[in-house]
């Protein structure tokens, strides 16, 4: 059979064209689709991916292909059924293929190698007199021998053993006494996770964890594809479900991909996981180095593990016989990227699991709005767990209005009397508390009281964060920093107010109020370092913390036994962001993190306080009342035209020249009140497409760039990407190039801000 000479091949560009290239002779036994290959792209070379070959091409074009310049694999790095999954991607979210399949691979691939050890052992054996006699001269010598005598050793552990030990070595190689041998040895990212005993043996499942464990297990064994959500309070024991779910997939032979919202979840999952199934679990998310996120990739790819956990990215796990996706806390914000290709992993999940005939399981406590809707449809199969293992209580949850003066808190302290008290409570029973508040630094912003001044980022329009510790006024979002002056820049007035809270300032309060508690803080500032995360994991259960305050890192997926307290510290934040979604954030937030207390088997309590003690969210939230909440909010959605009754895209224009974006997004909006209004056969094309804009981003300035946007609305997600199709045939790349202005369509979006 003839082989094909065309390959066509994407790249990892901002490009949507599939690029046709010959296939040199020399390389035509061994090119196949799914392959990276080197290939001319103008003056330089660039690495491709080929998605399919062929001999069929257009005579005219044939003699004016350029020809492959070299082929980097030797066997498809994409399987089929990923090169399936990523050009769905590419077009349901509008994103060129190239980038979407240079997503799903391992960074940096082109450079990474398998990492290689020394190895040491003797051609032959020796005696002890032989050893004395022949090796009398060095002592070294003698000492690598006798090690060597009890079997093959690493040149890194002789080298701890023996100081100057390349001389010796080179010496008794050459002599012909020992032999080099190369051997690969895996970067292991779970090589400091310790198993646990009690971790190992299932744990004996409830009524309702077995009915649940039962109806998932029939569709494990039918192998068809079907969705699961699984709507289970916080301490329902989901988790022992997927275990035991994990267990019967992997006893088929069949593979499993779990993914968690947030890297800080995997801690104390993982320590589950390797106790449980050992070496079958490999971790995948961006904080590992990219040897060790290569060399876990390998280990999938190769079958030696059958349970991949991670952030969004583990989707894209190489695994050849995928039976099972858990989406754990499918409702977290985080699953959806920001950057291009701007997808979101459940809703690739749920695609992937179709691809693969694999069952998918979306677990929450609080599901999102979308996936609730689809159960109630019947399109997933709905699953609940209405109470706690060992039928714990909830926690109980106090409102505090702090619109009430306390008269004994000193001025700006963020801590009510009420919590003070529930705290001081917990420190004498050596309990734990976690006190949440979705804000890193010590203050919102400085002012200035004599002119009002406040002191704003100059790369971004927000104003700057105060950090006590480091005593600098910081931006979060370019990290812009400075000193905070003694005068205020516009008036020279030296009556500077603190206004505003954050984690910073929470945790001085603490350090104030309980001088002699263990106090510990969790954000983003705190956990930079590599082994942060799974070093406060360890403090917690170890006891050595008895106050951990932090964002929203700690408001999901932990399971500490002694913590019996949670507080959150101003409900508000949430709750006033201007977004169709932040009721259902606020309800989420909170249901999630007062779950944390109270998971032993001791009585949890949790502490809300609030300036909007009336509002219907939080009286909700209160009584753990998902059904009213969500009937409340859906009715509301549907009325105003919002997700999970419309599908939205939007249309985001940045620039760092402030009128020529203005002037593009005001073309943009003419254009496309030109586009809706088209008449088709006395109808109009599109009768239910709506827009909103174009305006100014609610964050309008971000590092020295400025922001518009506009949002579509409609029924149906491909009138929509019709629409935005003829907005990009107007407004082409080298129009926009000129410009000087970039835009972005996000398909479902998340983030309006």
């Amino acid at each position: 059979m003839e082989k094909d000479g065309i390959a066509h091949v994407v790249v990892g560009l901002p490009l949507k064209t599939v690029f046709s290239y010959k296939i040199p002779e020399r390389l035509v036994p061994f090119i196949q689709k799914g392959m990276r290959v080197l290939v001319p792209f103008g003056p330089r070379r660039i690495t491709g991916y080929v998605v399919e070959t062929t001999n069929e091409i257009d005579s005219e074009y044939e003699n004016k292909l350029k020809e492959i310049i070299n082929v980097l694999d030797k066997a498809p790095v994409i399987s089929l059924r990923l090169m399936d999954l990523t050009r769905w991607i590419a077009d349901y979210y509008l994103a060129p293929w190239g980038e979407v399949i240079k997503t799903a691979l391992p960074k940096s691939m082109e450079r990474l190698k398998p990492k290689y050890e020394k190895h040491l052992s003797l051609i032959k054996n020796f005696t002890e007199n032989d050893i004395k006699k022949k090796f009398s001269r060095s002592q070294k010598q003698q000492q690598v021998i006798r090690i060597l005598l009890t079997g093959e050793t690493s040149y890194k552990e002789l080298g701890r053993e023996i100081k100057s030990l390349s001389s010796v070595v080179n010496t008794l190689h050459k002599s012909g006494i020992i032999r080099i041998i190369r051997k690969e040895v895996g970067r292991n990212p779970l090589s400091n996770v310790e198993e646990e005993k009690s971790q190992k043996i299932p744990k004996t499942l409830n009524t309702e964890q077995f009915k649940t464990f039962k109806k998932i297990s029939i569709g494990i064994n039918e192998q068809k594809h079907k969705v699961y959500l699984l709507h289970g309070i916080t301490g329902s024991g989901k988790t022992e479900i997927y275990m035991q779910n994990i267990s019967e997939t992997l006893s088929q032979g069949k593979e499993v991909i779990y993914l968690v919202p947030e890297i800080a979840i995997t801690p104390q999952l993982i320590q589950r996981l390797k106790s449980r199934f050992g070496d079958k679990v490999a971790l995948l998310h961006s904080t590992l180095s990219d040897g060790e996120r290569y060399d876990e990739w390998r280990r999938i790819r190769s079958g030696q593990a059958k349970v991949a956990v991670g952030p969004r990215s583990a989707i894209f796990a190489p695994f050849a016989n995928l039976g099972m996706i858990v989406v754990d806390e499918e409702h977290e914000y985080s699953y959806k990227q920001d950057e291009s290709p701007c997808y979101h992993a459940r809703d690739v999940a749920i695609k992937l699991g179709e691809i693969s005939e694999a069952i998918v399981i979306l677990g929450s406590a609080t599901p999102s709005l979308e996936s609730y809707n689809q159960a109630k449809k019947g399109k997933y199969v709905y699953l609940t767990l209405p109470n706690r293992v060992g039928n714990q209580r909830l926690p109980e949850i106090d409102i505090v209005d702090m619109r009430v003066k306390n008269t004994d808190i000193p001025k700006r302290a963020v801590i009510s009397r009420i919590l003070r008290e529930e705290i001081e409570n917990c420190l004498v029973k050596n309990e734990q508390v976690f006190l949440f508040l979705n804000r890193r630094g010590t203050a919102s912003f400085l002012q200035c009281r004599e002119c009002g001044y406040t002191f704003y980022c100059q790369n971004c329009s927000v104003s700057l964060t105060f950090h006590f510790a480091e005593k600098l006024n910081r931006c979060h979002y370019c990290d812009y920093h400075v000193k905070v002056p003694n005068t205020c820049p516009e008036c020279k007035g030296i009556k500077i107010n603190f206004s505003g809270i954050g984690t910073q300032k929470v945790e001085e309060d603490c350090y104030r109020l309980f001088p002699n508690a263990r106090v510990l803080r969790m954000d983003r500032d705190s956990t930079r370092t590599k082994h942060a995360y799974h070093n406060i994991f360890k403090k917690i259960e170890k006891r050595e913390v008895d106050i951990l305050i932090g964002t929203q890192m700690i408001a999901k997926g932990h399971d500490f036994p002694f913590v019996t307290l949670v507080g959150v510290v101003a409900a508000d934040l949430s709750l006033n962001i201007p977004d169709f979604r932040s009721g259902e954030r606020t309800f989420q937030l909170i249901t999630q993190v007062a779950g944390r207390s109270g998971r032993g088997n001791l009585l949890g309590k949790a502490v809300v306080q609030t300036y909007n003690p009336n509002n219907d969210i939080i009286k909700h939230s209160k009584n753990y009342d998902y059904e009213n909440f969500a009937a409340r909010e859906i009715d509301w959605r549907e009325r105003l035209g919002y997700p999970p009754y419309t599908k939205m895209v939007g249309i985001k224009l940045k620039s760092v020249n402030e009128e020529a974006v203005k002037k593009i997004a005001v073309q943009f909006g003419k254009s496309l009140k030109k586009i809706t209004a088209k008449q088709s056969k006395g109808k109009s094309k599109y009768p239910a497409v709506d827009f909103l804009g174009p305006a100014k981003s609610l964050l309008y300035k971000i590092k020295n760039v400025y922001r518009w946007q506009i949002i579509l609305k409609g029924p149906a997600s491909n009138p929509l990407k019709e629409i935005v199709q003829e907005m990009k045939t107007e407004f082409t790349g080298s129009l926009l190039k000129k410009a000087k202005v970039k835009v972005k369509y996000d398909i479902d979006p998340i983030n309006l801000m």
